[in-house]
């Protein structure tokens, strides 16, 4: 007996379809078991992960302090630079504005009365 590609074809897809539907379950199974472990792995770590944030703010703190000259110094040699990039988005906004507006005036005219009515209120 000879097998039909539509036949396979089927059978291949019910296949996938089961099975892609069982894995898809396997893992919401093994997402539900783990879940709670893992908020209690969290809430065990909490006073850990508390103290040591604690004792590392003194650190991070003299960082901030150390770095703040030279990030001021960064950000006021970068002003000039932002201030132009700034402007420049501003004027190709307005460009790209003035286009589609214009465009779109140019379609509405195109078309009825009450289409071209609406051209002249944009």
């Amino acid at each position: 007996m000879a097998f039909k590609t539509k036949t396979i074809k089927k059978s291949a897809n019910k296949a996938i379809k089961k099975t892609r539907a069982a894995v898809e379950d396997a893992i919401e199974a093994a997402s539900d078991y783990a879940r709670p472990r893992v908020k209690a792995m969290k809430k065990a770590a909490a006073p850990r992960v508390k103290a040591i944030k604690k004792a590392a703010a003194p650190k991070v703190k003299a960082i901030k302090k150390a770095a703040a000259p030279k990030v001021k110094a960064i950000k006021k040699a970068a002003a000039p630079q932002v201030k132009a990039i700034r402007k420049a988005a501003s004027k190709a906004f307005d460009k790209a504005a003035t286009a589609s507006r214009e465009a779109l005036k140019d379609s509405l005219k195109a078309g009825s009365k009450a289409l071209k009515k609406a051209a002249k209120a944009v």
